[in-house]
Parts: structure tokens; sequence; C-alpha cells
């Protein structure tokens, strides 16, 4: 009777290894994530965004600057969507709002163009070149912004300016955990 009970005793005690490993695994990737993201001048955003992606329970930095890049690139292509509905809204009569939501247009291509080509260069551990790509793409945002602020009449309200701002600290966010890789 005795060893009829040993097996269950070694696979409970198993399963018990392997759900504390995986919890200190998990709590040494929270810490890494905390210090990795107080290096940055947005830590909530970056603490935020990368708790919310599975992928970073388990990762390093390389993972976490992936990570980055890949929601900077999904709000860029987010606001490039949202400002090419606006632009394309016939109830808009406002010729200068779609005259600047058409510029955004044209850097957040940029923008989009660069962060693809930072994902690419991530993968290849060539850490100068995304930098290089992600510090233009995040210029991208601050142009679009300066559209609204000098149109040639009176400016409109630029519909974009948060967007704008998330889309830097995103990008500010994967400069700084690119750098600590390289």
């Amino acid at each position: 009777m005795k060893m009829a009970a040993l097996p269950h005793i070694l696979l409970f005690l198993a399963a018990l290894f392997f759900a504390s490993s995986s919890s200190v695994l998990a709590q040494n990737n929270t810490q890494l994530i905390y210090q990795t993201c107080k290096q940055t001048n947005y830590s909530d955003l970056c603490v935020s965004s990368l708790e919310s992606d599975p992928r970073s329970s388990t990762a390093d930095l390389s993972i976490y600057a992936k990570i980055i890049v890949e929601l900077s690139l999904s709000n860029a292509t987010d606001t490039y969507s949202y400002s090419y509905k606006l632009s394309s809204n016939q109830t808009i009569d406002d010729e200068v709002l779609k005259m600047c939501l058409y510029d955004c247009l044209q850097v957040y291509d940029i923008g989009i163009n660069n962060l693809r080509q930072s994902l690419i260069y991530l993968d290849l551990k060539e850490y100068i070149q995304v930098i290089r790509l992600l510090g233009v793409a995040q210029k991208q945002g601050e142009q679009c912004d300066q559209f609204f602020e000098n149109p040639p009449v009176p400016k409109p309200r630029s519909p974009l300016t948060r967007r704008n701002e998330v889309f830097e600290q995103l990008c500010s966010i994967a400069i700084v955990i690119v750098k600590l890789l390289g």
C-alpha cells in the first residue's frame, strides 16, 4: 500500500517544485520590469505596458524591447488609421484640419516604416540602428503636433495630441531599453 502511494507523492512534490520555481521566476521578472522601467522617463507606462504582455513574465531585456517596439508600432498604426478616418470624414468641413491630418498621415507613415525596420534590426541585434530608427519614429508624433501649431490660417485644435504623446513616450521607453541591451 505504501509503495502505491509513492508515485502520487513524487508527482505531488514535482508539481509543488515547478509551481514554486515558476512563482520565483515571475517574481524575478517583476523585479526586472521595475528595475528596467525605473530607468525610463515614463516608468508607469513602461510597467503597465510590459505587465500587460504575457511574454514579459519569462522575458529578458531583448523581449522587453521587442514588446515596447511592437506597442509603439501598434500605437502608430492605430493613430494613422484614426487620422485617416478623420481626414476622410465628409462631415468635417474644416479644410485646415484636414490638411493637418493629411500631413500627420505622411509623418506617421514614416514612423510606421521606421518601427517595422527597427524590429528587424532588433532581431539582428543591431542596436545602434534600432536606436536611430526609434529616434526618427519618435519625432513623428512631435512633428504631427507641430502641423496643428503652425497652420497657414487660424489653427485648429489637434485631435491627435494625446495619441502623439503616448507614441513619443513608448518610443522613448524603447530607446532606453535598447540602450540597456547594447
